[in-house]
């Protein structure tokens, strides 16, 4: 879904005029500071919202400090509000969704209706950002309700192409279709060209998803050719909305060209959502017309940008997480808030019996006695429910951090399978598929083919690793010693091995010892083995070499895995053990790829069966030492 660049619509909701530049309204900061001057910062801040931020925020931030200090609401109001739309546009929910609902209680308290009508809007904005379409509707509503009590058809023009936007996204095809002609019908009679753009986009978008292919083209068609204003982002996505229509229709070339214009157009204004749509038809359409080569050259575009937007939606996971936090702390104020006024009204009471007990005190000495009772249980009462409620913190405190911990677990486990499985399946799908064709050349089959079987060993390696780590998170690792010839294990897992190493032109160099028997889990021992060889071929370059050798120390024997590969920082090897995923991952001498978890792996299994481990590493080579014990541990 293009949520971002549809949600610009923003800028034509609110009534606040820009109306100077920036180095205006600092230069009258030395004039007198009025409400004028407060509402012309503000009109100014707003100007800025789509063009620099930061400048926005800078504007705004002042301008609320100013109407605090002159006891302006209305601008105070204003400023939080505009606080809320800047926040929005950085993608920053959390703050955008705080000053908002500031604003909003502000605006109610001094009834400024524009000001709730455009929180409601910003706040639905936030809804639909997070996906949460039937809460953005509710909200979005409620704008409309107070925009037409206002009569503001400006405001209520974007409140509508909002809603149209939820009733897509939820399937209500229909709905959608007349909140959009309405949407049409409004902008053209308060002069809003880009909004009227958009919705015919929208409705090219709609025919698309109801498999009505040319009246989608008909539509995508009239947005291309409307010149009144620039819109080149509606541009990139009629483009390829033409693009995909002609796929379904078998018109190839057609939907070739087109597509082409919508990934220069997409490429232009850095959207990735639009060059991802766009190379997806382009692969397709390339593929059909048999030109498998540049279909190729598209899949392996299309895996950059997946792994782009992947880490776009992560970030609006995290965003709708702070979101859930910020309604509990809000929550959790409040109740905070009701507490202090119990005590405060407690402690008034006490208070007023004191009083009266000190004036009436030589007249009634036994009301004293009763009254001194009453506040030492109210007092004890107080203590107790005081001791009460940090018991129940506690308690709370310790299960946010249970739970804590097993999201931690989940998210690196669906992080590793949505992310660093994602791609090289969807790689290896794509490919059998041009196999499947039987259309390549010799030349093109041995090259898709290497390609191939480099995604499928490497995916292997990944998924057993991947099994091997979350089968651990889940139950406590059973180690089952016995005595082994350690040499004899490796030679069995080189026999393997070597074939990786061979493909790379890298020489393992296997010296065996003849007193090299150790106590430990051989299952073990193979998968910590298999792991440091595997690292060890992966960052070692072309003709480059791997030495094992064995040696005894006391009732000790080692094992050295020595490389002449890149090496690893200082900071790496720090992180080495400790840390899951993309920090310690990283792409071998011809680009292999891991999830980062094997040596995490290698580190569990060597402390559940007592084996040491050193290493040593510098700009090149790297050096794992592996000391065993020879017999059971005491």
């Amino acid at each position: 879904m293009r949520i971002i660049p549809l949600l610009i619509l923003f800028v034509v909701f609110g009534s606040f005029h820009a109306a100077t530049q920036q180095s205006e309204v600092v230069s009258q900061h030395q004039k007198k500071i009025d409400t004028v001057f407060i509402n012309r910062l503000n009109d100014t801040a707003y100007s800025y919202v789509y063009r620099n931020t930061d400048t926005a925020i800078l504007l705004t931030k002042l301008a609320l400090k100013y109407a605090k200090t002159e006891k302006f609401k209305l601008g105070e109001a204003k400023a939080l509000i505009n606080l809320g739309r800047t926040y929005y546009t950085k993608g920053e929910y959390e703050k955008s969704l705080s000053f908002t609902l500031q604003g909003e209680k502000l605006s109610k308290e001094i009834g400024f209706k524009s000001g709730i009508a455009i929180s409601l809007n910003n706040i639905g904005l936030i809804f639909i950002g997070q996906n949460k379409f039937r809460e953005a509707m509710v909200e979005l509503n409620k704008a409309i309700l107070v925009n037409n009590q206002l009569n503001s058809e400006v405001n209520l023009t974007s409140n509508y192409f909002n809603l149209a936007l939820c009733h897509v996204e939820l399937g209500q095809y229909q709905e959608a279709l007349g909140v959009l002609e309405k949407t049409i019908t409004l902008s053209k009679k308060v002069g809003n060209e880009i909004l009227s753009i958009m919705s015919t986009n929208k409705l090219g978008d709609i025919a698309f998803r109801k498999k009505e292919f040319e009246k989608a083209v008909g539509y995508y068609t009239q947005v291309i050719a409307n010149k009144k204003i620039p819109h080149e982002w509606e541009d990139a996505f009629a483009y390829t909305g033409i693009a995909l229509a002609y796929y379904e229709l078998g018109k190839y070339e057609q939907a070739i060209v087109n597509g082409e214009k919508g990934l220069l157009y997409a490429k232009k204004m850095n959207a990735l959502w639009d060059i991802e749509r766009a190379l997806g038809v382009l692969y397709k359409a390339n593929a059909a017309v048999g030109n498998y080569k540049k279909a190729f050259e598209y899949i392996k575009d299309n895996e950059s940008y997946n792994d782009s937007l992947y880490n776009q939606q992560k970030e609006k996971e995290i965003n709708a997480l702070l979101l859930k936090q910020k309604q509990i702390e809000n929550e959790d104020l409040a109740h905070q808030i009701e507490l202090k006024k119990q005590k405060e009204k407690l402690s008034q009471l006490i208070i007023g019996c004191t009083a009266l007990f000190i004036v009436f005190l030589t007249i009634v000495l036994y009301i004293k006695y009763r009254k001194n009772k009453v506040v030492r249980r109210l007092n004890e009462e107080l203590v107790k429910s005081n001791q009460d409620i940090a018991n129940q913190n506690d308690q709370i405190l310790l299960q946010h951090q249970q739970l804590a911990d097993l999201n931690h677990s989940k998210d690196q486990l669906f992080s590793v399978i949505g992310h660093d499985l994602r791609s090289p399946i969807l790689s290896i799908i794509q490919t059998v598929d041009l196999i499947r064709s039987n259309s390549l050349s010799v030349e093109e089959t041995k090259y898709v083919m290497d390609n191939f079987f480099e995604k499928l060993t490497a995916t292997a390696t990944m998924l057993d690793n991947l099994l091997l780590w979350a089968n651990n998170q889940k139950s406590k690792v059973k180690v089952e010693p016995s005595h082994f010839f350690l040499p004899q294990l490796t030679g069995q897992l080189l026999s393997v091995l070597n074939f990786l190493a061979k493909e790379k032109k890298v020489d393992i160099i296997h010296y065996a010892h003849t007193e090299a028997h150790v106590f430990a889990d051989a299952n073990h021992v193979r998968i910590i083995i298999q792991n440091l060889i595997s690292n060890a071929i992966k960052f070692t370059a072309s003709q480059g070499n791997i030495h094992i050798h064995y040696f005894k120390i006391e009732d000790k024997v080692g094992m050295v895995i020595k490389d002449s590969g890149v090496g690893m920082t200082k900071e790496k090897l720090e992180k080495l053990f400790t840390i899951v995923g993309k920090e310690v991952s990283s792409y071998g001498t011809e680009n292999e790829k891991g999830i980062g978890i094997g040596l995490m792996l290698v580190k569990k299994y060597a402390d559940e069966n007592n084996i040491e481990i050193m290493i040593n590493s510098g700009n090149t080579g790297t050096e794992f030492i592996l000391v065993f014990p020879v017999k059971p541990v005491i």
